[in-house]
């Protein structure tokens, strides 16, 4: 087995003072690794860098250490664009390529989220260690005492990239080859978009109208169904195979494929209600419907119930044990009063 890992090259010097801002370049260091029976055999990197000093190494073999990686011998093969000792990160690429690699093959993930939590695990576990040189005090009881000392923290600077874009004919602002929807009056207006490495954010007239998750690949549409109910109620006959109902709520699909189809317009009605109330509202309703009228639901039904929820009143619960305890006891003092057959009950009417 082969393990791959390209790092960028990196400069923290910009501007005035050190380490203040970061940069990654689209220059990069690539390593590759695989385990052998015996030996360390370094290739593709200055001779003097070829031994057991090598920082790609020591981290590999730290990190190794840490995550309990058993290996006998490695080889390493380094295809470097980064240039040595010009401020640009060198050494960090071998420190980091030598991490990931040791844990790439030790462990093996889904997903990058699954890796993250893993690694933040080790990294608990290893600022949980208790430090000998330092009184058997571990890193984070450490930082709290230097806390003390730090200077304030400096408030959080926003890293988005703005730009001013005009909403297209779909009702779509496009940022790098990518769709993203907003409210459909929106047509032809120049809004504000911050483009994150995460999300995209719309704003018009300082007011927020639009928020997506970003897309990476070409030609990917990000589209919500809320953004488009003017366009719809004109014509609904565009809503069942429109892109927006394809990403739509799996909730709201499963509604419309049991209640809604060939009603259109009224599935597109149901939106207005979703957004003065909720989706989660809206599906507690119509459960409701659905133990009563199943095959009858309807927008009417769905605001009548959750105008009555909302009308109702809570109900006073009588949990004091005592009282109904003592309750019990008085009706059992009185049971002997009352007759206990249908023939005792007319003899005593007799008498009466």
């Amino acid at each position: 087995m082969k393990v791959k890992v390209k790092v960028p090259a990196t400069s923290a010097n910009l501007g005035p003072g050190f380490d203040v801002a970061g940069l990654a370049l689209t220059l990069y260091n690539t390593f590759t690794f695989e385990l052998n029976e015996g030996g360390l055999n370094i290739t593709g990197c200055p001779t003097q860098f070829c031994n057991e000093e090598n920082l790609t190494y020591q981290a590999f073999s730290q990190a190794a250490q840490s995550c309990g990686l058993d290996f006998k011998g490695v080889n390493i093969h380094c295809e470097s664009q980064v240039p040595y000792t010009r401020g640009l990160g060198s050494s960090s690429t071998c420190i980091v390529a030598g991490i990931v690699g040791a844990f790439a093959f030790k462990d093996k993930f889904s997903s990058l989220e699954e890796a993250n939590e893993y690694l933040d695990t080790i990294c608990d576990g290893i600022n949980l260690k208790p430090q000998s040189y330092n009184e058997g005090r571990n890193a984070i009881e450490i930082l709290e005492i230097e806390k003390e000392h730090m200077l304030p923290k400096m408030p959080l600077f926003d890293s988005a990239k703005v730009e001013e874009l005009r909403v297209d004919k779909y009702s779509t602002i496009v940022v790098k080859c990518s769709h993203y929807s907003v409210p459909d009056k929106l047509v032809g207006k120049i809004i504000l978009v911050k483009i994150y490495s995460n999300l995209i954010i719309c704003y018009y007239e300082g007011e927020k109208v639009a928020q997506h998750e970003r897309k990476h690949g070409f030609n990917e549409w990000s589209i919500k169904l809320d953004h488009f109910i003017n366009t719809l109620k004109r014509k609904p006959g565009a809503l069942a195979n429109s892109t927006a109902m394809l990403q739509v709520d799996p909730r709201l699909k499963e509604i419309y494929s049991s209640y809604y189809i060939k009603k259109e317009k009224e599935f597109i009605e149901l939106f207005s209600i979703i957004n003065e109330k909720s989706v989660e509202e809206v599906m507690e309703v119509i459960e409701t419907l659905k133990s009563f009228i199943p095959l009858d639901i309807s927008n009417e039904k769905i605001k009548i119930l959750l105008n009555r929820q909302q009308e109702n009143t809570p109900q006073i619960k009588n949990t004091n044990c005592e009282i109904i305890e003592n309750s019990k006891k008085m009706l059992e003092q009185y049971k002997c009063l009352i007759p206990e057959s249908k023939n005792e009950f007319v003899e005593e009417v007799k008498i009466l």
